[in-house]
């Protein structure tokens, strides 16, 4: 099994359901949830380039056939694991089909050459930051929002902050290197999240990470190569995970 070649995007899905686990979603539904969300990213992705592929050249030319060929070997883990979900949460039917309008207007995106435009990223950011709520719903059966616990809500929203600043700060390394309004935007970002965080927030742990953020942002510099801008921001997301862990359980 091909994996996609975009290492940042494994964050995207890990960060946000490792901090559901610790807070109310470790049941085995949500277990089924994990391994889904995490095989549909491969099966879209895959599936997206095949249909891409096709649309652009007008028939099933061999790139195109050898991307469908790499969704195909994903799609069983997304469609079986899907089915799970399905049979035992049917309303899941309903989020599941905001997922798959998201993905669709992505696929346009990148379609149309906008793939890493910054619309298309905040869809991604808005559909990883969504990830701790609907696990929780499923591993809880919670249909109403209502139900969702604050501890939930902390993570989805702190998920949705770190992972804009990162789409930001990386843009401002690598696409956007030679713009210094993209690095000044990292900045700014980062002190009015950390300085709402200080007026809203109970603990000034939750804090913690995206001062470190500020630093890394204000540290580093262009010309970087990608696999250490990679790791530095696991190490940030390392910091998220454990405070929002910390305390919220």
């Amino acid at each position: 099994m091909k994996f996609p070649p975009q290492h940042g995007a494994w964050a995207f899905l890990i960060v946000p359901t490792v901090m559901a686990l610790f807070l109310g979603a470790g049941k085995w539904l949500g277990w089924v949830f994990l391994i889904t969300w995490i095989g549909v990213y491969p099966f879209t992705y895959f599936a997206s380039r095949a249909i891409i592929a096709r649309l652009r050249r007008g028939s099933w030319t061999t790139r195109a056939t050898r991307e469908l060929r790499n969704a195909i070997e994903w799609s069983f883990i997304a469609l079986f694991g899907s089915g799970i979900l399905i049979a035992t949460r049917p309303w899941i039917l309903l989020p599941g089909a905001g997922v798959f309008l998201v993905w669709a207007l992505s696929t346009y995106l990148s379609w149309a050459g906008r793939e890493r435009g910054i619309t298309n990223d905040l869809l991604l950011v808005a559909l990883a930051s969504v990830a701790p709520i609907l696990m929780y719903q499923v591993a809880n059966d919670s249909k109403r929002l209502g139900d969702i616990p604050h501890s939930i809500w902390v993570a989805s929203l702190l998920s949705f902050l770190y992972f804009l600043d990162s789409v930001i700060h990386v843009k401002a390394l690598i696409r956007e290197a030679k713009n210094p309004r993209w690095h000044w935007g990292s900045v700014l970002f980062h002190l009015l999240t950390a300085f709402g965080l200080l007026l809203a927030s109970q603990s000034n742990w939750l804090v913690l990470p995206f001062l470190l953020g500020l630093v890394r942002t204000i540290l580093i510099k262009p010309g970087l190569k990608p696999g250490r801008i990679g790791i530095i921001e696991g190490v940030v997301a390392l910091a998220l995970m454990l405070s929002v862990v910390l305390v919220e359980t």
